[in-house]
């Protein structure tokens, strides 16, 4: 084979477009294009053209039967046949594969069949040397072509890996839209050329290429080998979606434990903020109270001084009652005591003219005149005595009670002393206590204060926890998405 020309080899199902994309590639036609599923191409047919690019470059452009339903009539493993001897017969190999695939409908079971059908059929180190042309794109509406030139690089490696190929990148990716065929197609495939090198295929042993049933054996075993692997890639994937499951569990299960933590947190803070409030209603109640208690003892206290008070004027009034007596027993004896004596005067007076005056019968009469005036002054003798005996036990009892008054005023003084002390030790007990109790409401205070600070950086790491467990819930979610979509593609393959 002449190393000067590049072999490029298209394979795909039928209907693909690979006959019609080496016809745009040569600028004429020169392979018979099918129409849907009519192929046709029984063998593999090669041309050697100029490359669009460069035209003295000459490339060899061959197109591959397609699988699927056709007009020939060669079986699926016939044509392989075709194929595989034609690719034995070349020198040294080819340089490029294309793997054409219609863009106007989604990758399917079949494009994955015969892309492992090549793995199978030429080694696996062809995809190395293999690119996917997205064709017929040309034909699609300008809005649905471009999504196909937005999700395909994306979406097409996703579904191979899926199955167990992960050789494809994005810039394997190459679109055959004829409307820009250049741009998107000429251009890259051009630096493609320009670095490729040849890949010889490893074609299977033991099989004879000449054989169609040998080729279909090779394929059932292969099948059967994909339908264990399959089994085995079913299992692990279940495997794995019971691992993610179980771990989902796990974060939801921790999520509400948090979420129900918190709850209670936030009903504490609720709880200590009513129990402040119910604590500042009870200390200013209690405030009241003692206030109360203060006014009722102080108010008791100035009642009885203002009693000690008429205690006192009392006393000092029964005092100066009992001098009134006694001055007045004084004054009658005095009167007593002067009338008698202005009584012996004016008697005395008489007596003494009777007896020079009339000897005779005067004489007498003024005899009989002294003996009676005489047993009146001895009566007046008596009362005055008996008023000063009445004087002296008033004087004895009003000393007495003196004594006895200024002893009770004295008494009732020294009570009215302590009163202002009493007040003064109202008045600052009643302050201790509203202190003391002041006090306790701060203590209650700040104790709830520190506790709700506690229980706030306690609620902002559970809110970071909760973050953290819904991203990873989040994210264990989308993998469980993604394994069950897997399973499903499988399960379908």
């Amino acid at each position: 084979m002449n190393p000067d020309i590049t072999t490029i080899v298209f394979f795909g199902r039928t209907g693909a477009g690979k006959s019609a994309l080496c016809n745009q590639i040569a600028g004429k036609k020169i392979f018979e294009e099918g129409h849907r599923l009519d192929s046709k191409t029984d063998r593999p047919l090669s041309e050697i053209v100029s490359w669009p690019q460069d035209p003295s470059k000459k490339i060899r452009l061959i197109d591959t039967p397609g699988f699927g339903d056709n007009t020939n009539t060669l079986t699926n493993e016939q044509l392989l046949s075709n194929t595989l001897k034609f690719l034995e017969g070349l020198e040294g190999g080819f340089n490029i594969g294309i793997f054409c695939t219609n863009g106007n409908k989604r990758v399917d079971g079949h494009d994955i069949q015969e892309l492992e059908l090549l793995s199978l059929l030429l080694g696996n180190n062809v995809f190395r040397h293999t690119f996917i042309a997205v064709t017929q794109t040309n034909t699609l509406k300008p809005q649905e072509r471009q999504k196909v030139f937005d999700t395909y690089p994306n979406q097409m490696p996703e579904i191979l890996a899926k199955h167990g190929m992960s050789w494809l990148g994005r810039d394997q990716i190459l679109f055959a839209d004829f409307q820009m065929f250049e741009e998107v197609f000429l251009k890259p495939m051009d630096q493609i050329i320009k670095t490729t090198s040849l890949y010889k295929p490893t074609l299977p042993t033991g099989v004879d290429l000449n054989d169609s049933e040998s080729i279909r054996l090779l394929i059932m075993n292969s099948a059967i080998q994909a339908k264990i692997q399959k089994e085995q890639a079913l299992l692990e994937k279940k495997r794995i979606l019971n691992e993610y499951t179980q771990e989902l569990l796990s974060y939801e299960h921790q999520i509400q434990q948090k979420s129900q933590h918190t709850q209670r947190l936030v009903a504490e803070i609720e709880q200590n903020e009513v129990a402040v409030r119910q604590k500042v209603v009870e200390t200013e109640q209690r405030r009241q109270a003692i206030i109360q208690e203060k006014d009722q003892k102080q108010a008791s206290l100035n009642q009885q001084n203002i009693q000690l008070e008429i205690q006192i004027q009392q006393v000092n009034q029964a005092l100066n009652q009992k001098h009134s007596n006694h001055q007045d027993l004084i004054i009658r004896l005095k009167q007593k005591e002067e009338e008698l004596l202005v009584r012996r005067h004016h008697h005395g007076h008489h007596g003494h003219h009777g007896h020079h005056g009339h000897h005779g019968h005067h004489g007498h009469h003024g005899r009989h005149g002294r003996h009676g005036h005489h047993g009146h002054h001895v009566g007046r003798r008596a009362e005055i005595a008996q008023l000063m005996q009445q004087v002296e036990q008033s004087r004895i009892e009003y000393e007495g009670q003196e004594s006895q008054s200024q002893n009770e005023i004295a008494n009732l003084r020294a009570r009215i002393q302590h009163i202002p002390n009493e007040l003064a030790q109202i008045q600052e007990q009643s302050r201790r206590n509203i202190e003391l109790i002041s006090s306790e409401l701060e203590q209650k205070r700040k104790a709830v204060e520190e506790r709700n600070q506690d229980i706030r950086r306690e609620l902002g790491k559970l809110a970071q926890e909760v973050a953290e467990l819904s991203t990873k819930k989040n994210s264990i979610t989308q993998k469980i998405q993604q394994i069950q979509s897997e399973i499903k593609s499988i399960e379908t393959s």
